[in-house]
């Protein structure tokens, strides 16, 4: 979620609004560290994890925006004080902005729009003071940082990387860094952070009823997709903010271009087209997704020719067809959507983590070990 395009909107309508982060956790709760929500008088967007503890911080967020610019650092218990099954404990920062600070929070939201981007705060009486310190390429691929132990101990440092510098402090509290929702609080008063979106390269081949339903099941999630069709007029007049539509005579030159870990699910008009694309993705072995739908006969078949292709048996590991998460058997475009976005975000995690052969860890993990979804 890009918090401060939200934040900034809100400000240009002459609104005040609230975040509200979470920045310490203990135990289990039902976000990480980082996640963040953004309250508006017309709403929010995002959540800290809903239930009993997102009910109370809105209700305090809305009550501090009524007494204007403030901040407050709050902490829950959630068992014994709010009801709730996790039962760690949680510390929330809360932050009100008003129209008065609308010039530095179009900076946060210019940075934020141009991808994965790292502040250096202090807490202050009544604000957190930030200031940029790194701005990533717009790559879909973050850059990597600093390994830095989930768990700091009291006196140790985090190293972060800026600009070939170092920018050493130290911290007790550690997040996510450069997957849009990671923040430390350290122990001097200091807080890093990290805004924006990494999203993974998708190339989508195809713009026929599954494609079509493809790009908006995959709208809200972090994917950044090429779809490309040879077809004159294959595309629908409008489409989400992450497709980028491709007419293109070539279709293999579009791979040949494609950054190494993108994904690729292949579903054109075309047999000999799809047998040509998923011929020279897996002979790339640049890529750690290749999908193709179909069948289970239809696998058979395009095993065989690339065979005799002269592909070898070890290029097809990353090759998947028929798509989609096993058990879901449905033929309607929807639904194929469906489980094939599933298997997406799988895959995508399990490359965050190094659990895909032959292919590095080049992008942080977005979360933390799955320990359950709520509280």
């Amino acid at each position: 979620m890009k918090v401060w395009a939200h934040i900034a909107k809100s400000l240009e309508a002459g609104e005040p609004c609230a975040m509200v982060s979470v920045y310490r956790v203990e135990g289990s709760a039902p976000r990480e560290e980082g996640a963040r929500l953004i309250l508006t008088p017309r709403g929010f967007h995002g959540t800290i994890g809903g239930g009993a503890l997102e009910w109370r911080a809105l209700a305090e967020a809305q009550r501090m925006m009524k007494s204007g610019r403030a901040m407050s650092v709050s902490r829950h218990v959630l068992g014994p004080e709010l009801g709730q099954c996790c039962g760690g404990r949680v510390e929330l920062l809360t932050e009100i902005f008003d129209p008065s600070v609308l010039a530095e929070i179009r900076e946060l939201a210019a940075a934020e729009a141009a991808g994965v981007f790292r502040t250096t705060g202090r807490l202050e009486r009544d604000h957190v003071e930030r200031r940029i310190i790194s701005v990533n390429s717009p790559s879909p691929v973050a850059q990597q940082w600093e390994k830095v132990p989930d768990r700091a101990d009291e006196g140790s440092s985090e190293t972060v990387m800026v600009d070939q510098r170092a920018l050493t402090r130290p911290s007790t509290t550690l997040s996510h860094p450069a997957d849009g929702r990671g923040g430390k609080l350290a122990e001097v008063g200091s807080l890093i952070e990290s805004f924006g979106e990494t999203q993974r390269p998708l190339y989508l081949y195809g713009a026929g009823h599954v494609g079509r339903a493809l790009v908006l099941a995959l709208a809200p999630l972090p994917f950044a997709i090429r779809w490309i069709d040879p077809r004159p007029d294959s595309f629908p007049a409008a489409m989400p903010a992450n497709v980028t539509p491709v007419e293109a005579r070539d279709p293999l030159a579009e791979l040949a271009a494609a950054p190494r870990d993108s994904f690729l699910l292949v579903m054109t008009h075309s047999h000999a087209l799809d047998l040509a694309i998923i011929d020279k993705a897996l002979r790339d072995k640049r890529f750690p997704y290749v999908g193709l739908i179909g069948s289970a006969s239809k696998r058979a078949r395009f095993l065989s020719r690339l065979r005799q292709a002269g592909v070898p048996d070890a290029g097809f590991a990353a090759f998947k067809c028929p798509i989609g998460v096993a058990g879901i058997t449905s033929k309607e475009p929807a639904i194929i959507a469906a489980a094939t976005v599933a298997e997406l975000l799988e895959r995508d995690e399990m490359l965050r983590t190094g659990r895909i052969p032959g292919f590095q860890a080049r992008t942080p993990s977005r979360m933390a070990a799955k320990k359950g979804q709520g509280g």
